[in-house]
């Protein structure tokens, strides 16, 4: 979850309640609901582990390459 809200490593770090109230309003960001139970639905549940995959890529590719060869590679140029 924390990769698809894209949330910082440093998240944990923080208090629980602050953690919280943090993961419900990027909640609330990504699909217009902060409640859990929105993932029993099979289209909410694709669409938050379509948002996990791309972050999860382009934080590899931030990894491997160059910024300017990530917006590149991001922007079907690459």
């Amino acid at each position: 979850m924390e990769t698809a809200l894209g949330l910082p490593r440093s998240f944990a770090q923080l208090d629980i309640d602050k953690q919280l109230v943090e993961f419900k309003d990027r909640l609330l960001q990504l699909t217009g609901s902060e409640d859990l139970a929105q993932f029993s639905d099979q289209k909410a549940l694709e669409q938050l582990t379509d948002t996990y995959l791309a972050r999860s890529q382009v934080a590899q590719l931030q990894n491997t390459i160059s910024p300017g060869q990530t917006a590149l590679i991001l922007l079907g140029a690459g």
